[in-house]
């Protein structure tokens, strides 16, 4: 069944162990889909505590994978096997991988066959939908993290709270994150979108040639424009979380009447660079996405195929082309 839970949104840190990586656990593997889902039961401390409409950190023991929101919850009974020290009845116990006995409890107990015991549980499962964001490996460290536990770091704990304050690592990198995620589309907005259609143009009437991340990310009026014209999502993947959507220029910003409707598209900040690079494009006719060769076989691929999600209004098939034909000579060289 499906959890409709409203709450205050939470930020957690949730740590994600694959099977690959078990070789030491004595807890049998939750069966986590990357990107897709996090599965945790009732014997795991903050079980109850995580909502729908939280924001997750996903983490594995050495890097931080990806940024999402749980959309939905899942619920199943289920029977969990615990192993225990056959002495002192502890769970906290571990697999040593060289050494004999194989298992030793906290207590310093040493045994060859731990007590299995079966224990009814619930199962959860907080599922991300389209809302999951990869993190580049390098742009923010678990040392890091740290600082921001709100009841300080504890390396044995799967599923932990965090300040809001964690999302300012997030602004010092290429991703941003909004405390506050609604987005104002009061009538006083507006866009630079006449009745006219959208010219392309190959002027460069920028005041200032260099083009900066911030001040792509500071066009407010811009963006919310785009939100009105096109809904609160990004049209490649759909991924509907507002902090990491950007407002981005078909054909690149040389002067305010850039900022049209028609010469807009939201993307998630990733897949945003990505345009920008010329390694995602959209063929002008059928609004269908195209990746590079260069990205081939990465988790982008799925992309391949699929189509703009847009309105009854569309962008400017003009501008559209023209970075059609820029991608094809790229991809040709």
């Amino acid at each position: 069944m499906t959890m409709a839970l409203e709450s205050t949104k939470n930020i957690w840190v949730l740590k994600s162990v694959p099977d690959s990586d078990r070789s030491s656990q004595t807890i049998e593997s939750y069966k986590d889909e990357a990107g897709k889902s996090y599965n945790y039961d009732s014997n795991v401390p903050n079980a109850k505590k995580i909502k729908i409409g939280d924001q997750a950190i996903i983490i594995n023991k050495k890097i931080i994978l990806g940024i999402a929101e749980i959309q939905d919850i899942t619920i199943t009974k289920g029977v969990k096997t615990i192993l225990k020290c056959p002495e002192c009845n502890s769970s906290n116990i571990s697999k040593r991988l060289k050494l004999t006995p194989v298992y030793k409890c906290n207590d310093q107990h040493f045994f060859d066959h731990p007590k299995s015991d079966q224990v009814d549980v619930t199962r959860y499962s907080a599922k991300f939908q389209d809302s999951y964001v990869p993190v580049p490996n390098s742009s923010i460290l678990l040392s890091d993290l740290r600082p921001f536990y709100v009841r300080n770091y504890n390396p044995n704990l799967s599923m932990q709270f965090v300040s809001n304050d964690v999302m300012s690592l997030f602004q010092q990198t290429s991703w941003q994150f909004e405390k506050n995620t609604t987005t104002d589309l009061s009538p006083e907005i507006t866009l630079n979108e006449p009745e006219n259609p959208y010219i392309y143009n190959n002027e460069d009437e920028r005041i200032t040639v260099e083009r900066q991340l911030q001040a792509r990310r500071g066009q407010k009026q811009f963006r919310d424009g785009l939100i009105n014209r096109y809904g609160a999502k990004c049209m490649v993947t759909n991924c509907s979380i507002l902090s990491i959507i950007e407002a981005a220029h078909i054909n690149p910003y040389r002067g305010q009447k850039d900022n049209h409707g028609e010469n807009g598209l939201l993307l998630r900040a990733d897949i945003h660079t990505l345009y920008d690079l010329n390694l995602i494009a959209i063929e002008p006719i059928s609004f269908t996405i195209h990746i590079s060769d260069k990205i081939k076989g990465s988790e982008y691929s799925e992309l391949q195929g699929t189509t703009l999600k847009i309105t009854s209004k569309k962008p400017s098939e003009e501008a559209i082309k023209n970075r059609w034909i820029i991608f094809n000579t790229l991809l040709s060289q």
